[in-house]
């Protein structure tokens, strides 16, 4: 009968291993780890029953080795995932810092614009200021025309003290114009008195 051999020892990879006889049973040692395969009442079956557990074993090394290479996957895809998380927070801070950027340039855009409005609302007032003075000063130019031309009309001589009255009442008309109160009238009869 031909003896099977044995396999190496699953536990350290030993390849010399023996078989020993106690009197009653056999069993393969490893004189490596100091391993002992399942007793047996025959040689053969000894070696079987090592091959066996060596076997299963072997194949729950290489589930266990299988799972180990599935785990390093996927902490692998766990670490490349949470690498480009970073990359995503840092693109989303980048993102953030340029609206807030934006935002800034956009308030101050915003600012200068409010500063020009300002500026022409200013603008407009003075102007406005200036067109009701010249309006104003036309008026009263108007007025002090009327009361000459009325002074000339009546036969009423025109002195130096007609035309000061005439002139303080074209300008009482100018301060009316700016929505000041007139503060006395004088006509050019009184004057003539």
């Amino acid at each position: 009968m031909m003896t099977e051999q044995i396999l190496a020892c699953p536990f350290c990879g030993n390849e010399l291993l023996e078989t020993y006889d106690d009197g009653e049973s056999y069993y393969v040692f490893c004189s490596s780890c100091g391993a002992q395969g399942p007793l047996s009442k025959d040689k053969s079956d000894a070696i079987l029953l090592w091959n066996a557990a060596a076997n299963q074993l072997a194949a729950k090394n290489a589930e266990i080795a299988e799972h180990r290479n599935h785990v390093a996957k996927i902490m692998q895809r766990e670490n490349n995932m949470m690498k480009h998380n970073e990359k995503l927070r840092a693109e989303i801070e980048q993102l953030r810092n340029d609206l807030r950027i934006r935002d800034d340039g956009r308030t101050a855009i915003s600012i200068g614009y409010i500063e020009a409005i300002k500026e022409r609302d200013e603008a407009r007032r003075v102007a406005r200021v200036l067109y009701n003075e010249r309006n104003a000063m036309s008026l009263g130019l108007d007025t002090i025309k009327r009361h000459v031309e009325k002074s000339i009309h009546d036969g009423v001589p025109i002195t130096r003290l007609s035309i000061l009255g005439i002139c303080k009442a074209g300008l009482e008309n100018l301060s009316y114009t700016r929505n000041e109160p007139p503060t006395s009238r004088v006509d050019a009869t009184e004057e003539r008195e």
